[in-house]
Order: C-alpha cells, then sequence, then structure tokens
C-alpha cells in the first residue's frame, strides 16, 4: 500500500488496523484473499489538514502467490488562504470568481470569493497569475507561494490591478483608479478601447448633437471638460478622437490625467451647469460611462 510522501497513516483490511505507513509512505499488507475483493482503507485523521483526499478506500484484487501495489490518491493540496481588494482599497465583491491562469484556463479550477475579499486557493505552485472575474470586470496579479509547514497559511492582502471591463463586443475597456468627486459619486478615469456600438443611438452623420445645445463658444477653452476615456497609448486616445469626430462630436485631446493617460474629452466648459448638461446628454445617448472632471 502506497500513501505518497505521508508516514504514520493507518491501514486498515477487512476495518482492522493492519500496519502503517513509514516514512516514504509505504505498508507492506499481507494476508491478502487471492482471487477476492479485498477491501483497504486508510485513516482519514492520521493525515495533515492540507492533504487533498481523492479516496480513502480501494479493492484489491491479487492473484494466488502475488502480489500488487495499491496506491491511495492523496497530495498536498498546497492551499492558502488570502484577501485581495482592489486599487482603491475596497475588497472583492462577494461571489467573484478566481482562477489560476494557465496554459488551459478553461480546465482550471474555480475559486469564489468570500466575504471580505478572502479566497482560499488550491493547487498553487512557487509562483501563480490569478484572475478574478464578476460581473463584466476583471483583474489580474501574481502571487507567489512560499513554502511552509503550515497546513493553512494566509499569505496576506494583494491588490488586484489591471482591472478590465469588457464590453460586448470583441474590445474591452480598461479601467485606471484616476477618481473625480461629482455630486457625491466616485467616478473613474478609464484606458477605453471603445466600441462603436455605442454609438447605436447617434445617427453616423451627427444629427441631433447640436439640438440640446451641447457645443458652443464654451467647447474648446473651459475649464471642465467631459471625458470620453483615457489612454496610455496616444495611438489609441487618436483612434477614439476619430471616432468621436467621425460621429459628429467635437473632440479634442484635453491633456493627461493625474496618472499620465492621455485624456480623450467630448468638449470643455467654462460653465460647470453646461458641462453636466453636456455629461448627461452624452451619457444617456452616447456613452454611460462619460465623466467630468477639470483640466
Amino acid at each position: 500500500v502506497q500513501v505518497p510522501d505521508y508516514s504514520g497513516v493507518g491501514i486498515y483490511a477487512d476495518n482492522q488496523l493492519v500496519a502503517r505507513t513509514d516514512a516514504d509512505g509505504n505498508a507492506l499488507l499481507p494476508r491478502v484473499r487471492p482471487y477476492q475483493k479485498n477491501t483497504v482503507r486508510i485513516e482519514q485523521a492520521d493525515l495533515p489538514l492540507d492533504a487533498q483526499i481523492d479516496a480513502v478506500q480501494l479493492d484489491a484484487v491479487p492473484s494466488l502467490r502475488s502480489g500488487l501495489l495499491l496506491r491511495f490518491p492523496v497530495k498536498r493540496s498546497r492551499g492558502a488562504l488570502l484577501t485581495v481588494v482592489l486599487e482603491n482599497g475596497e475588497p472583492l465583491p462577494t461571489g467573484a470568481q478566481a482562477q489560476i491562469v494557465g496554459d488551459d484556463v478553461e480546465d482550471n479550477e474555480v475559486f469564489p470569493i468570500g466575504l471580505r475579499g478572502e479566497v482560499y486557493l488550491t493547487g498553487l505552485a512557487a509562483s501563480n497569475r490569478l484572475r478574478v472575474t464578476w460581473l463584466d470586470q476583471r483583474c489580474e496579479f501574481i502571487l507567489p507561494y512560499p513554502e511552509s509547514t503550515d497546513p493553512l497559511p494566509h499569505l496576506g492582502t494583494y491588490i488586484c490591478t489591471d482591472l478590465v471591463r469588457e464590453i460586448a463586443s470583441t474590445l474591452t475597456i480598461e479601467v485606471e483608479s484616476d477618481v473625480t468627486i461629482e455630486q457625491g459619486q466616485i467616478n473613474k478615469e478609464t484606458d477605453t478601447n471603445h466600441s462603436k456600438n455605442e454609438a447605436d443611438s447617434t445617427d453616423s452623420n451627427g444629427d441631433g448633437l447640436y439640438d440640446d445645445g451641447l457645443y458652443g463658444e464654451e467647447s474648446h477653452n473651459g475649464k471642465y471638460i467631459v471625458v470620453a476615456g483615457s489612454f496610455e497609448s496616444l495611438q489609441n486616445a487618436r483612434k477614439l478622437l476619430d471616432e468621436l469626430n467621425l460621429l459628429g462630436f467635437e473632440a479634442h485631446l484635453s491633456g493627461f490625467s493625474p496618472k499620465g493617460l492621455n485624456r480623450v474629452a467630448y468638449g470643455a466648459f467654462k460653465n460647470r451647469s453646461a458641462a453636466l448638461k453636456a455629461m448627461r446628454w452624452i451619457q444617456s445617448t452616447h456613452n454611460a460611462r462619460a465623466w467630468m472632471t477639470t483640466r
């Protein structure tokens, strides 16, 4: 009988303790009945908490005057508890799903996020890349796993970065944590690859964009700007700029966010109320994620 790498594990035959595993996890079980089913089990209580046990009982059917190897599927789970938070310090939402990213992501086990952003993972390597998904968002981070004799180690708190918000196309919105306060709500700067299908509610020639006074004398030199997105890549910023102008907006590059991202603005306004009006109109007709900030 073999219980790999676990010593002192009790071996039972016909519910009788007959042996214990040695330092290598091996034990010799004598007097088994040939051509009959011999039920052999191991004592689960003799295994540590971090042991992953797929079966505690197996059947052995040896031939006459022969032996066989009965190997129990037991291995160390290499598990750990950790807390995961977002870049703004908020814990991940309960029910989010964490995966250890490997060669075949679809076959990787999914671990649910519990209260306060806590999650218990198993199957960890020395270095792991974790991906967490919830609703239409996901983020990733690197998790090292130090060797330890602790059966349930707590690895501490980790920040899930590279937040990505998926939209209903092959493009994504990458969210940065440049935060601005507007009417008591926190809005975030976004590093965005916008999908053209967001413009379904607007005619392609821009008809109707001027009817509510979205643009005027204040649309280029004001303190307040309505932002469409913020990009690390200037090329991506210019791509969005061209798309918006094709739709009839008078969009322009509007400097940098506090994190150094290239901002693309729908317009700039000297008057805060005019900027708020424009932002609400844009949110309701074109881009629900548009936000207002100052230069």
